[in-house]
């Protein structure tokens, strides 16, 4: 009952209430049957199709918020789980002397039986936007969705010509879901900026009432296969992946009123844009309802030429896609008896729509070499490089889809402008940015003996982003080793273990911003804090500044991170280093009886991840007791975990095969994420609340039985 008790009037009667509640627990099941045809219509022609389904019921943990400004708290509720997935695949396949060739299509849905949710708030939250209260919250939850495919395949040998082979994949996709929107608020009279008639509880108040999302996909590969000499094979691809986005533009405008804003959790926040109040900006007399007349028309309210109230408000969805292409060649040279080179040169380049840069490309070149008899075993070692680079990186380019596009920008002192500037143009997302790559794999088989056999493996991986002053820096690493042992002491018997380590290493660079408002002149003084007195505090000097901010330089100056930018001081930069150790540990073997067979592995795994990082706790103007608390780093994360498997397969007679399984497993988790949650699940004046405290040490058992049937 804490969905519906008192406890919504202060933090302590809602922390009082979790502690309160009796112990549960969530858990979904999974049903999953099927059926599959194969028909041989000839000796080179064959039939096939198969129908899955799958049902999903049952309930998750599900984060839920309130209020303005992203939410007032946080309450881990049940998410209501009502699933079916619908899977048929049909085809054909054919094979001659020389062709072979197949063709396939598929479609998958996607049905979700509870489309919305609703909850009793336990949360307080203040009257907003003409609504007095928000008891309850609505959700609108995955929406039915539907994936057709068609595929093709061909393969077509020639020996006579240098032993050449060639193939070739065509394959389309369609996706669509076309889901019914739900209204902002399920509460009536909702006013926004005091204009009423808005019907916000209807999808009348929407761009429009349902997804029609679609997209597309479209695939070509093209291979080549030949032996131009008795020791040599080349092989050489072309392969083009493409999405189309064609999901029809969505606009964050109620076309009732005009009003350019949205609704944020049941009605109790809300994003809006106006034109912009602060005087000078806009012609005298400018109304904030100046914009409702073009009734949800961008065009008309761009032809206005007033300056909006904030820049980083969305007002549109965003199309993204994208299109890859691949070419590659490869040769392999058997220049001895035992031992061979190989070389792959390839060239990535990806097109992309709406995203910092418009073109990539990556340019990778793999060298390997091949001894099959060195000290009675084989080796295998390759060196990898990569280089990828782009057109001109643009840190903001989602301009047209936010506010800032709907007018000129700010240039009356007193605006603060920091909304116009979305990012640090110095910071690059690691999928865009430049980056330089090396990986070293080395691989060693052998046999010690008739029946026990060698297996040693290790990869070195190193990746550097040489353009990225903020965002991943420096040198992130990855390091592998891998030992495998096998020993078949008799035909019937088998034996083997393993053990494996991985480190990786991975560091980023951030900036924490500071403020930029129009007329100000920000001073950086010599312990790293910015403020606007030309007057230092004592004790401190000024180191400098940028000077005064105006319409004309606040882009310059704010938006690009220096040790004199007002928005972007490097002095409040930080460093975070997140560091993972992963180590597993296995044994296992197998015994045929004769009729019964038995296998059986035990596995152990732990793994252990820490993340430090490093600030300047006087540019942030942290106190000494602040700074102690937050240090330098979170405790370690750590898993430990144990799992037996065994299975024993009994034959029942020609047809029928009885498998039983048993699985035991056991962990042990600490996660700092959940640290005291237990003991304070309200832990902050916010009514952020927690039901769960975290993943816990577990120990499972599972017994199992499955019958085989074929005939």
């Amino acid at each position: 009952e804490y969905g519906v008790a008192t406890a919504a009037t202060t933090d302590a009667a809602i922390g009082a209430a979790a502690l309160a509640t009796p112990y549960s627990s969530l858990s979904a099941l999974r049903e999953k049957g099927g059926l599959r045809f194969d028909v041989h219509l000839s000796d080179s022609l064959e039939v096939f199709a198969n129908l899955t389904n799958e049902n999903r019921k049952g309930a998750r943990p599900f984060g839920m918020v309130m209020g303005g400004g992203g939410g007032t708290g946080g309450v881990e509720i049940p998410e209501s789980i009502d699933y079916r997935t619908t899977d048929l695949v049909a085809g054909l396949r054919w094979s001659g002397q020389r062709t072979s060739a197949n063709v396939q299509a598929s479609a998958s849905m996607f049905r979700n039986r509870v489309g919305t949710m609703t909850v009793d708030s336990p949360l307080f939250v203040a009257p907003a936007n003409g609504l007095a209260s928000f008891p309850q919250a609505v959700f609108d939850l995955y929406p039915d969705n539907d994936m057709y495919n068609l595929r093709a395949e061909v393969a077509h040998s020639m020996p006579e010509f240098a032993r050449m082979r060639l193939t070739g994949v065509v394959s389309l996709t369609r996706m669509r879901q076309n889901d019914a929107l739900i209204p902002p608020t399920p509460y009536a009279a909702a006013i926004v900026n005091g204009i009423a008639g808005g019907a916000w509880d209807t999808t009348a108040s929407l761009y429009r009432d349902s997804a029609r999302a679609r997209m597309d996909t479209r695939l070509l590969d093209l291979g080549a296969a030949f032996a131009p000499a008795p020791s040599v094979d080349v092989r050489a691809k072309l392969r083009r992946y493409e999405t189309s986005n064609d999901t029809p533009e969505y606009l964050s405008c109620n076309p009732l009123t005009g009003q350019w804003a949205r609704l944020i959790n049941d009605g109790s926040g809300v994003a809006a844009v106006v034109p912009n109040v602060t005087p000078g900006n806009n012609p005298v007399g400018t109304l904030p309802t100046a914009y409702n007349a073009a009734l949800c028309n961008l065009d008309a309210v761009r032809a206005l030429g007033l300056v909006p109230s904030a820049g980083n408000v969305n007002i549109a969805n965003v199309p993204y896609d994208h299109t890859q292409d691949n070419i590659s060649a490869a040769a392999e040279w058997r220049f001895a008896r035992s031992q061979a080179f190989n070389v792959q040169l390839e060239r990535e380049t990806i097109e992309r729509s709406h995203r910092e840069r418009d073109r990539t490309w990556d340019d990778r070149l793999k060298l390997g070499y091949v001894h099959r008899n060195l000290a009675g075993g084989t080796l295998r070692a390759s060196l990898e490089g990569s280089r990828r680079r782009g057109s001109t990186y643009h840190s903001d380019p989602y301009e047209e889809f936010f506010s800032v596009s709907m007018g000129p920008e700010p240039t009356a002192n007193g605006t603060n402008v920091a909304g116009w500037i979305h990012i640090n143009s110095l910071h690059r997302k690691f999928d865009l940015a430049d980056r330089d790559q090396m990986v070293l794999n080395l691989r060693f088989n052998t046999a010690l003996a008739d029946n026990l056999d060698l297996m040693l493996a290790a990869q070195a991986r190193e990746q550097k982003y040489p353009d990225s002053a903020y965002g991943r820096t420096g040198r992130q690493t990855q390091n592998s080793l891998n030992l495998d042992l096998n020993w078949q002491p008799t035909p019937n018997t088998g034996l083997f273990g393993f053990a494996s380590q991985q480190d990786a290493r991975m560091r980023q660079y951030g900036v924490q911003s500071n403020a930029c408002v129009l007329g100000n002149t920000y001073y950086l003084y010599s312990d790293g804090t910015v403020g606007t007195s030309a007057v230092p505090p004592v004790g401190q000097t000024v180191v400098g500044t940028a000077g005064a901010l105006t319409g004309a330089n606040f882009l310059a100056l704010c938006g690009t991170a220096d040790a004199l930018s007002p928005l972007f001081p490097s002095s409040r930069s930080w460093s975070a280093t997140q560091t993972d150790r992963s180590t597993s540990l296995g044994i296992g073997g197998r015994h045929d009886f004769g009729r019964v067979r038995l296998d059986a592995t035990y596995t152990w795994a732990s793994s252990r991840s820490t993340l430090d990082y490093t600030y300047n706790a006087a540019a942030l103007a942290m106190t000494p007791a602040a700074a102690a608390l937050v240090g330098g780093g979170f405790p370690a994360m750590t898993l430990r975990q144990q799992v037996l498997d065994a299975n024993l397969l009994m034959p029942v007679n020609r047809n029928v095969t009885l498998r039983l399984l048993l699985r035991h497993e056991r962990g042990r988790i600490s996660d700092w994420h959940y640290d005291g949650v237990a003991a304070n699940p309200t832990p902050a004046a916010n009514q952020q609340t927690y039901l769960d405290s975290g993943p816990q040490d577990y120990r499972v058992n599972a017994l199992g039985a499955f019958v085989q049937v074929a005939w």
